[in-house]
């Protein structure tokens, strides 16, 4: 079944707009498949096919070709797919597995208005449902996160904690294309100097975090964490920097923070500077995590979706670091879980079967 994975998802991102429009093949595709594209047309020279206006017409000019030629491009290359789902397909394996949202495409779904499309999505509200084996296996194989493809096409449709706070600001009845579009269509956005800065220092802080965490909780452990999908609301999922245990306080989250803009300064010079975008702020109770910021959604989401006691919230510099635990909100959760739920039911459904917007 995992063959399919990622099919609706290149097919609906391949296209900016529709070949009526001007403008060379290349230039009308989504970044993702763009970067596929050039990466493809590097062999023979970046020469695109389409920038060709006289093509032969002789069969003797077709260079020797052979099925394994046709493989390793095909296959072995730049592709849409990844190894392992190939293997899954070839050995069957494929049928442990849940197909991904991604796959709920269809071409007569298209032409249908966005109420009717709704009420012909109800048949798939259960699309999303896994076994305990399916998200344990989902987990153990996008551990890699962002550097996997599996990690963007279990996450493809599905509410994440990252998106939580965005989709609770949004509407149903209009939502913002971005948020849709960030939702369905996940890509890698590893692309500006803030990110990667975080990607870059991120085992700074989870090693300077066990450091400081170990001296004051009984064996504790920290591992890296796949693409957490809940039984009870597979419609959302998480994917925390890490998992931890200890015998003082159970299982919990770890979501790490590098914020570029602060990288020079402490903390309490970060909160000097008064800054709205800024997570944490200064209270009679201490320092906290301010409850309208978009990292309280993401860490609520983490804690429930693991099923954990609390979420270490570490927001590190080169001259700081602050741990925060964050424990279960329900009130807030209930809310969020609610709204994204409804937002999974009208408008990812009816967007990944049927490209409603």
């Amino acid at each position: 079944q995992t063959h399919c994975i990622g099919t609706a998802t290149t097919t609906r991102n391949m296209l900016k707009s529709s070949s009526k429009e001007n403008g060379w093949y290349r230039d009308r595709l989504r970044p993702e498949a763009k970067q596929r594209y050039l990466k493809k047309i590097e062999c023979i020279a970046n020469l695109d096919p389409y920038d060709i206006r006289q093509w032969s017409k002789d069969p003797d000019d077709l260079p020797p070709l052979s099925y394994p030629d046709i493989f390793t491009y095909l296959v072995c290359g730049v592709s849409a797919y990844t190894a392992n789902q190939f293997r899954n397909y070839k050995s069957l394996e494929s049928s442990t597995l849940p197909l991904s949202l991604a796959c709920l495409h269809s071409t007569g779904a298209q032409s249908l208005g966005l109420t009717e499309l709704q009420l012909h999505c109800v048949k798939y509200i259960n699309t999303a449902k896994v076994t305990e084996e399916q998200a344990e296996a989902i987990e153990v194989g996008t551990r890699l996160q962002h550097k996997s493809p599996e990690w963007y096409a279990w996450r493809a449709g599905r509410i994440t904690a990252s998106m939580m706070h965005a989709v609770f600001a949004t509407t149903v009845e209009k939502p913002a294309f971005t948020v849709i579009n960030r939702v369905c269509y996940p890509v890698n956005s590893v692309c500006n100097v803030q990110t990667t800065w975080g990607l870059e220092h991120e085992q700074d802080a989870r090693h300077a975090y066990t450091q400081t965490m170990s001296a004051c909780h009984k064996n504790l452990q920290v591992r890296m964490c796949g693409f957490l999908v809940n039984m009870a609301f597979p419609e959302v999922g998480a994917s925390p920097d890490g998992l931890t245990t200890c015998e003082c306080c159970g299982k919990g989250c770890l979501e790490i923070k590098c914020p570029f803009k602060y990288r020079c300064d402490s903390i309490q010079q970060a909160l000097n500077a008064h800054d709205k975008d800024f997570c944490l702020e200064l209270t009679a109770k201490g320092l906290n995590l301010k409850k309208t910021h978009r990292f309280y959604s993401q860490v609520q989401t983490q804690v429930f979706v693991a099923n954990a006691k609390h979420c270490d919230l570490v927001v590190w510099t080169q001259k700081d670091m602050a741990i925060l635990r964050i424990f279960p909100d329900v009130h807030f959760w209930e809310s969020h879980l609610k709204k994204a739920q409804e937002f999974f039911q009208k408008v990812c459904l009816p967007e990944l079967n049927g490209w409603a917007w």
